[in-house]
């Protein structure tokens, strides 16, 4: 039984920005949290997308949520936001863009 997915948008090659993938889902189950698991299926995208030549990893997160501390341990910085290549989506006052540029 799978412990947790991970999800991504690819939105192609920004203006600007080159090929971005957006990480738009992570969940654990609850028995499995707090064991690398997640850290590990982050990893895994990033490994993906090295191998695709993906110039960056862009996601949302709660500017409170432990998701934060997990993303800047694995080396995604905060940008402003809302940025261009978010246009297409609404504002949330609540969280943070986060991005990561895998080499």
């Amino acid at each position: 039984m799978p412990v947790g997915p991970v999800g991504a948008q690819d939105l192609g090659d920004l203006p600007g920005f080159g090929h971005v993938v957006e990480l738009r889902r992570i969940v654990v189950r609850a028995d499995y949290r707090r064991r690398g698991v997640g850290a590990r299926l982050v990893r895994a995208l990033i490994e993906h997308c090295v191998a695709h030549r993906v110039k960056a990893i862009a996601l949302w997160t709660a500017e409170d949520g432990p998701g934060r501390f997990l993303y800047a341990r694995l080396g995604f910085h905060t940008v402003p936001a809302p940025g261009e290549e978010f246009e297409h989506l609404p504002e949330w006052r609540d969280e943070m863009r986060m991005r990561l540029d895998p080499k």
